[in-house]
């Protein structure tokens, strides 16, 4: 049975022991060249230009953040792309942020006092993440070069006294194998580190962060041979594992992401992909647990194809799903709505030509729902896509559309709503031909016409008239889980993270 704790504590105890990282903005150990880069940037809109559908130009402004070579990206090779002609002024409220030499984004947050994190991986052979924090202007506040850890599908939270609680994955111990690692940052700072693991290879943690600062995590395990399960667990916030248990189904593996989601009524819903449940292809998985852990309901949706679950939010009584999907026809982007119960209470479905398209979700004012995703782009060449934003209403029906680039092919990754009347965008651009990579967060205003500074067009989405979702209740099954909490300072080199972690209090 999974219980939440009733009494919070601080994350590494009654005195956290609080660790200097040596990328935090405003330190001296800062790295010098990224400094001078943060120093230089222009205030409040960092840059902007209008997109004329031309493959070359772009909506940006060349800024040196977390820099390239570090990364062995060198700056030759990018003028064509980075020459720009700021020659118009974005809407009220409009900026956009490049990252450079961050070739992934996994996911964006934004905190009760309108500060915004966005965080991904950097390439390499060796795992290392970022972490950067803006203001509601696009100021950038804070950044961070985390070594020998990797964000993946991983999850940002808000952490009870600001900043937030990542949960990624390290190598450090088990012989290459992955094990889950939390840590909180704040106001520059990253401490109370913990990982937590088995015998076998633990990936892709999700993490939610409960009002009396106890935390739930949910991560892809290995525990059997040719299979994997969902292992759930509820930590103290210290850090202590409180109670566990295994979660699966006798199919194959989870897919796609795990979400937590905090619902009404002390209820918790669990979103994952499984394998093999509606005819015999990866489906979304749904588990809704009350208040002491207790299974409510749970079912499986998904169509004849393929099925990935990428977002999903809490609405009323149920959950509203969006899927990476296919179906006869090919690749689709699914959104959906599942009722208390199980229930589908309705499903739209939508076609472009691009496998994966659907990425991101949130919650717009007046009931209406937020889209991301990625389309083909409106250039001659068929390789590149554009990110895609739409306003859909409370059933699904796309009413506001637009696309963005930023120079080569751009994929939306995460979004999140900024209040009522901005949603914040994180995405990544790459030139066709394995050129570089960086990320960017945006932040688009909603208001009636919808517009962005890097507004196309309207795409060419077409809606599919009659997507054939359906759910079932698979067969489920629980163990004994092995999860275990660890000692996380050798997971870093000491002069990223000295001092000494201990698990518990």
């Amino acid at each position: 049975m999974l219980l939440r704790p009733a009494a919070r504590r601080n994350l590494g105890g009654d005195a956290p022991r609080r660790m200097q990282h040596p990328l935090a903005i405003g330190h001296d150990r800062i790295m010098p060249h990224a400094a001078a880069a943060v120093r230089s940037r222009a205030p409040a809109h960092l840059l902007f230009a209008l997109l004329a559908g031309l493959v070359g130009e772009s909506c940006y402004e060349h800024t040196t953040l977390l820099g390239d070579d570090d990364q062995g990206v060198p700056d030759a090779g990018r003028d064509a792309r980075d020459a720009v002609t700021p020659d118009a002024t974005p809407p009220p409220g409009h900026w956009l942020v490049r990252i450079d030499g961050a070739p992934q984004l996994s996911a964006v947050r934004i905190l009760d006092d309108g500060s915004i994190y966005a965080a991904g991986d950097f390439a390499g052979s060796e795992p290392a993440m970022w972490v950067v924090r803006l203001d509601g202007d696009g100021t950038i506040l804070e950044q961070h070069r985390i070594d020998a850890v990797s964000l993946g599908n991983g999850t940002l939270v808000r952490a009870p006294g600001g900043g937030v609680r990542v949960a990624g994955t390290t190598t450090a111990w088990g012989a290459g194998l992955r094990d889950v690692w939390l840590a909180e940052l704040s106001g520059g700072t990253i401490y109370g580190q913990h990982t937590f693991g088995g015998p076998r290879d633990e990936s892709d943690p999700a993490l939610l962060a409960l009002p009396d600062g106890s935390l739930l995590l949910a991560a892809r395990t290995d525990t059997r041979f040719d299979f994997a399960d969902i292992v759930l667990a509820s930590l103290a916030a210290d850090g202590t594992v409180l109670h566990q248990r295994l979660v699966g189904t006798p199919w194959e593996e989870p897919t796609g992401r795990r979400m937590l989601l905090e619902g009404p009524g002390g209820r918790t819903y669990l979103v994952a992909g499984i394998g093999g449940a509606v005819a015999g292809f990866g489906d979304i998985w749904t588990l809704a647990l009350d208040a002491t852990g207790e299974i409510l309901w749970r079912a499986s949706v998904g169509g004849p194809g393929n099925d990935r679950a990428l977002a999903a939010l809490v609405d009323g009584d149920g959950l509203v799903l969006v899927s990476s999907a296919e179906d006869a026809g090919g690749c689709i982007g699914w959104m959906g709505r599942i009722a208390g119960g199980g229930a589908l209470s309705w499903q739209r479905a939508w076609r472009t030509g691009t496998c994966g398209w659907l990425a991101g979700l949130a919650s717009a004012p007046g009931g209406e729902w937020l889209l991301a995703g990625t389309v083909p782009a409106a250039t001659s060449t068929t390789r590149l896509t554009d990110a895609w934003l739409a306003r859909v209403d409370a059933a699904g029906a796309v009413h506001r559309q637009i696309s963005l680039r930023a120079g080569g092919s751009t994929h939306t990754l995460a979004m999140a709503a900024l209040g009522e009347d901005a949603v914040v965008v994180g995405f990544v651009t790459d030139e066709p031909d394995s050129g570089p990579t960086d990320a960017f967060v945006a932040r688009v205003g909603l208001d009636a016409t919808f517009r962005s500074p890097c507004d196309v067009r309207e795409p060419a989405v077409e809606e599919v008239t009659s997507p054939d979702f359906e759910v079932q209740w698979p067969a489920y099954f629980e163990r004994g889980s092995h999860l275990e909490c660890r000692e996380a300072a050798a997971a870093m080199t000491p002069t990223d993270f000295p001092g000494t972690v201990v698990c518990g209090p």
